[in-house]
């Protein structure tokens, strides 16, 4: 059996550069730069780091040169753009996280007690749940309402679902939700009226979108691959590619249809925010020709 022989790892040798010598080396390669004051405080605030994801939609596909005309002045509007994206996400899946969080305490905890979570008879084990796990996030948790119960009462030890759960992360959350009972899932369901299966998918599909927001990733341009959102087929027709920014965006609002009064307000602000940057085309981000129109965005 013939040996398999290991790549060829090269020694890193790039030296760190400091913003001015930063502007310099963008400047060869062909970046048009119109103002070089802003450019520098660009470059030393936000980073070269950070800005060369967006440097490679203005580049050549070999070479790294830019395109002519493309300017630093089009890089940070791209990166403006996405971090503005960012916060819209941020504040929309925050809404759906609270109501999650209330569901769980008024369709499980109201019925079967503000300690039903540490009793595993309510869960069921699967590859993504183990109720052992669960307990573990929780007891890691803290808070000033888990100090507070901690220093108040003395049994039962751990503090009731609601106080545990407003310390937990969306992604335990989200666990925690999709190794409920299948009877007490379906009666979070029925305050987001969708199928269980799809709530379990979009649950942790925004706890995954929710970590790239706040580790400033980029949603502009992107592909998103992990925990990809599971097409519903009330909303069938916005699920062209589950894989894409707009695909995670249909998923924010129509969480927020279900559980936000002034969701329509969210979808407005998206859509101003793409007439803030009419340099930003929406296909870049998955959403089809004439999204506007579309009733669900309206």
């Amino acid at each position: 059996m013939a040996s398999i022989t290991a790549p060829v790892r090269r020694t890193y040798v790039k030296p760190a550069l400091d913003p001015a010598a930063l502007l310099q080396h963008v400047m060869a390669r062909g970046l048009v730069v119109a103002d070089p004051a802003a450019a520098f405080r660009a470059l030393a605030t936000i980073g070269y780091y950070r800005l060369l994801i967006y440097m490679r939609a203005l580049q050549a596909p070999r070479g790294k040169v830019f395109n002519p005309g493309a300017t630093f002045e089009q890089l940070v509007t791209l990166y403006d753009f996405d971090r503005a994206l960012r916060l819209l996400c941020m504040d929309g899946i925050e809404r759906i996280e609270v109501a999650l969080r209330a569901s769980i305490t008024h369709r499980v905890a109201v019925p079967h007690g503000p300690h039903f979570y540490e009793d595993a008879a309510f869960f069921v084990s699967t590859p993504w749940f183990k109720h052992g796990a669960l307990l573990t996030k929780l007891d890691e948790c803290e808070s000033l309402g888990i100090t507070h119960y901690q220093q108040t009462y003395g049994s039962p030890s751990r503090p009731p679902v609601w106080v545990v759960l407003e310390a937990a992360t969306f992604g335990t959350l989200s666990r925690t939700y999709s190794g409920l009972l299948p009877v007490h899932q379906l009666s979070v369901a029925r305050d987001f009226a969708l199928p269980v299966a799809i709530l379990v998918s979009w649950f942790r599909a925004l706890s995954g979108l929710r970590n790239l927001c706040a580790h400033h990733g980029r949603l502009w341009n992107a592909r998103i691959l992990i925990n990809a959102p599971k097409p519903a087929y009330k909303f069938a027709a916005q699920f062209d590619n589950v894989q894409t920014t707009h695909a995670h965006l249909v998923v924010v609002g129509a969480l927020l249809q279900q559980v936000d009064p002034a969701a329509q307000l969210w979808t407005q602000k998206l859509r101003d925010l793409f007439h803030s940057y009419p340099s930003v085309a929406p296909s870049a981000l998955g959403f089809p020709s004439r999204w506007e129109s579309d009733p669900f965005w309206r």
